[in-house]
């Protein structure tokens, strides 16, 4: 496990591949329980339906949206958000100065505020 987590701190995004074309080519890879945890600042439609891609095999998907908005981007990430929470994905967004354990602690924000 600790050689895993290593090789995720270390990894970095070149954008040779987006986020959704990633998810669609692993995706053969998740097993039908496997736990999905999502972590873009895309808000694209094509994100959100490979998210649901994961959620609708049987795997749980969890998306953890970076609202480029707070960072100086001029998109928010609530429609995002949104699309993902009607699909049944749990959407969290985390914009600039937050605490990152308090927004991503579900017991602290119920399902429909988490991304108001």
């Amino acid at each position: 496990m600790w050689r895993m987590l290593e090789a995720l701190a270390l990894m970095q995004a070149t954008g040779k591949v987006s986020i959704d074309r990633l998810i669609a080519d692993e995706a053969e890879h998740f097993k039908g329980t496997s736990l999905a945890i999502v972590i873009t600042p895309s808000h694209t439609e094509p994100v959100v339906a490979a998210t649901r891609q994961l959620k609708s095999r049987g795997n749980l998907a969890v998306a953890v949206l970076l609202d480029a908005a707070s960072f100086g981007g001029t998109i928010h990430s609530i429609h995002a958000a949104r699309s993902l929470s009607a699909a049944g994905t749990q959407a969290y967004i985390v914009r600039q100065g937050d605490e990152l354990a308090r927004v991503l602690d579900s017991r602290l924000s119920p399902a429909y505020t988490r991304f108001i």
